[in-house]
């Protein structure tokens, strides 16, 4: 065996590493977002790699003893939705390579079509995400992603933790400021002599 046939598996080795590095940094991702049309309606996750534009709409899993369907018809057609949604904004080059997903929150390895959305679970996404074939050169990627960030608007996510957190602030602000001014009061009457103390 020579030495250049016991090297090259190390070489392919060496060279498999920055291309799944390279594969992550070609995917770009948008969360929370709506149309300017649709304000009510939250499009949770649209990823976009180089296998296509998915929108992910969550799908909880079904309780023990509920009946047995992949997926209701009222989250497939909310997958619909979004997924019209975002193709919406983007030129119609673009158009058919929008995927709606409908992701599941277990980790149940599966994946089924549903009137043409994808229903299936997160670690099962990823590998499909990744074995797709390629739709969208890294340039389109960029191009959609940008296009994207800037047609659709950010959905507003409450934060209620930060507001509990100023309104204590604002209560105790309020409370010094109010014995500070009491305080002044009193001192003020007592000066004047318009209130007898008691002591």
């Amino acid at each position: 065996m020579s030495l250049g046939a016991v090297g090259q598996p190390r070489r392919n080795a060496r060279r498999s590493i920055p291309h799944r590095e390279h594969a992550k940094r070609r995917r770009r991702e948008l969360h929370d977002v709506r149309h300017p049309m649709r304000p009510e309606l939250r499009i949770e996750r649209v990823l976009v790699c180089p296998s296509g534009i998915h929108v992910v709409t969550s799908l909880a899993a079904p309780a023990v003893g509920a009946v047995d369907e992949i997926a209701p018809p009222s989250v497939v057609a909310a997958g619909h939705t979004a997924a019209d949604l975002v193709a919406a904004v983007l030129p119609r080059r673009y158009r058919n390579r929008v995927r709606p997903v409908v992701c599941r929150l277990d980790e149940v390895a599966m994946a089924e079509l549903v009137d043409d959305v994808l229903v299936t679970s997160p670690s099962t996404l990823e590998h499909i995400v990744a074995a797709s074939p390629v739709v969208l050169s890294t340039s389109e990627v960029n191009d959609v992603a940008l296009r994207l960030a800037a047609r659709l608007e950010a959905f507003p996510v409450p934060t209620p933790a930060r507001r509990r957190r100023w309104d204590r602030r604002h209560s105790t602000a309020v409370a010094l400021v109010a014995g500070s001014v009491a305080a002044a009061g009193v001192a003020l009457a007592e000066r004047v002599g318009a209130l007898p103390l008691p002591w």
